[in-house]
């Protein structure tokens, strides 16, 4: 690799890093030791300035363009974003319906309806559906019924919903000393 830039980022299927390179997982390096790599890339990964500057971080992101296209928002060379679980909220969701299954039962024979896992109301003294897709009724004129605990619930925890697109784990590494590229 005689022939790689200095702070050059390449992937690497090895368990190490080869000579002249380093892992790309955000450490901090004193740029008296490498005064080459900090005047290209400065601060933009981190570091005081001073007597520190930092190495991009790779573990567990993906590498995004810097600038911006037509319809995407404008990215800044080292900015990080993203996160690799998020909670989804129903703003998030699409518009979407749910069929309720229903089935007609007589008093309290709810033994089709458990059979079909279709309980519509908690009790059914005399009730009619009136509308399957919407509630039950009690005899004219009473008015609606509770629907069934069984009927509709929540499901699903807290935990987040995972973000990540398939991959392959390997090694992203910079190069710590090589050919000082050229402005042209």
């Amino acid at each position: 690799m005689a022939n790689s830039f200095t702070a050059q980022i390449k992937i690497f299927p090895y368990t190490f890093a080869p000579r002249n390179w380093t892992w790309c997982n955000g450490q901090l390096l004193a740029i008296s030791q490498f005064t080459a790599f900090y005047s290209l890339v400065g601060t933009i990964y981190g570091g005081d300035g001073r007597t520190s500057f930092g190495i991009p971080q790779f573990q567990g992101r993906t590498p995004l363009h810097a600038g911006t296209a037509p319809g995407l928002t404008p990215r800044v060379i080292g900015q990080w974003g993203g996160s690799e679980n998020s909670q989804v909220s129903p703003a998030y969701l699409p518009t979407h319906t749910h069929q309720i299954k229903a089935v007609l039962a007589s008093g309290s024979d709810t033994s089709e309806a458990a059979a079909n896992n279709s309980y519509l109301s908690a009790s059914r003294p005399g009730g009619t559906i009136v509308n399957e897709r919407s509630y039950c009724s009690t005899p004219p004129g009473t008015g609606q019924m509770q629907m069934a605990e069984a009927a509709i619930g929540l499901t699903g925890g807290s935990d987040g919903v995972p973000l990540r697109q398939p991959y392959t784990a390997l090694h992203f590494c910079i190069c710590l000393e090589g050919i000082y590229p050229s402005r042209s």
